[in-house]
């Protein structure tokens, strides 16, 4: 089987990727306390730009101080941070991949112990039963933080990145806005879907305009959240339509909130590829590129969703982390040798949720381990 439409550039916004591989943004732990990225995050994003990923996206960061949410999360809030930024993405520019950082405030799933700030949310619904009630923004404070992540944005530019990208997904901040489970608002943020969708559209126009439409600017949202009264794939078409609309150059499409972890993080029993039937469907309702995240462990299936127009571009998430070279391999014709992540989730997920730096029990040899250890 050839797999031209993988290795075909495309054009996203401003962006030319050369190949549909994509390294989407995934926590590791390796961040130093204070939001820079450390010589282990250069480490780890140059061996995926060195393997081949077109397209490498720095794993969320946070765009405000009082929603830091891990000890060892990249933030975005301070000047002092873009010299780290900075070194990652030309180490990653040397390989020929381009670089994302992801734009995130975490909401009602974060951690008000660490952030030493109460959760906040569009309303005051808890991010699962049980869990604390975040207080809901006031009008004022939405309008300072569509200006922080604008603020963040052009720190992202200042380091010579390529593209931001916004994270409307997985039951954080933005998604909180997105639903109407979650926005039981009664001003101009909640009620209509356009309502619920303006912080958004709000945010990419503060970014496109404080960046001088320099950067691509892509949105993270759910192809479905997965439980009761949550956004559906029809809801997230007409999402994914209107970020289009508002100025989105390209949709990031993930799935569900942490309440079904498994249909996120897709345990061993979940085939690859088995969102297909969402990705298609959203496909269908906008024009600008869409990258297919859903176990994507070996270059067949996303080679035929990029040939049938299904997709645009790959994410291939923890395979990446099983084998950061998964793209050079495919090029040379070993996909035989292809490390294939078995989805167990102990080195990375377990991990990440503890707060430990992140490995990969697939990699156990010196030999196939990198400096990251992952």
């Amino acid at each position: 089987m050839q797999f031209n439409h993988l290795f075909s550039p495309i054009q996203i916004g401003p962006m030319q990727v050369k190949n549909r591989f994509v390294v989407p943004p995934m926590a590791n732990n390796f961040a130093n306390t204070d939001g820079t990225l450390s010589e282990r995050s250069l480490q780890y994003y140059e061996e995926r730009a060195k393997g081949g990923f077109g397209l490498i996206t720095i794993e969320a960061s946070v765009v405000d101080p009082t929603s830091k949410a891990g000890h060892h999360k990249p933030c975005l809030f301070d000047d002092s941070v873009t010299d780290s930024f900075g070194a990652v993405g030309n180490a990653c520019h040397t390989f020929g991949a381009k670089v994302s950082v992801q734009l995130q405030h975490a909401g009602p799933e974060g951690n008000s112990t660490i952030s030493g700030h109460p959760l906040r949310a569009a309303s005051a619904i808890p991010a699962a039963p049980g869990k604390e009630v975040p207080v809901p923004l006031t009008v004022e404070e939405i309008h300072a933080l569509v200006r922080r992540y604008g603020d963040a944005a052009v720190r992202a530019q200042k380091a010579g990145l390529d593209a931001v990208e916004i994270h409307c997904a997985h039951g954080y901040l933005l998604h909180s806005f997105l639903s109407p489970r979650t926005n039981l608002r009664n001003d101009e943020f909640g009620g209509c879907v356009e309502n619920r969708l303006r912080i958004v559209r709000l945010i990419l126009q503060e970014v496109r305009q404080r960046t001088q439409g320099e950067l691509a600017v892509l949105c993270r949202i759910n192809a479905c959240d997965d439980i009761p009264d949550g956004l559906q794939v029809s809801d997230s078409a007409v999402i994914a339509r209107l970020f289009e609309e508002y100025g989105a150059d390209a949709i990031d499409l993930s799935r569900a909130v942490h309440q079904r972890d498994d249909r996120m993080w897709a345990p061993r029993e979940m085939h690859g590829g088995f969102s297909a039937a969402l990705i298609t469907e959203i496909k269908q309702a906008i024009s600008i590129p869409l990258i297919a995240v859903g176990r994507f462990t070996d270059p067949y299936y996303p080679e035929l969703l990029l040939e049938q127009n299904r997709a645009d571009l790959i994410a291939f998430g923890r395979q990446s982390i099983a084998d950061p070279d998964t793209p050079r391999k495919i090029a040379e014709n070993r996909v035989h040798e292809i490390h294939t992540c078995t989805a167990c989730l102990q080195g990375c997920v377990k991990k990440m949720f503890a707060g430990e730096p992140i490995t990969c029990l697939r990699r156990r040899s010196p030999a196939e381990r990198s400096t990251t250890n992952v």
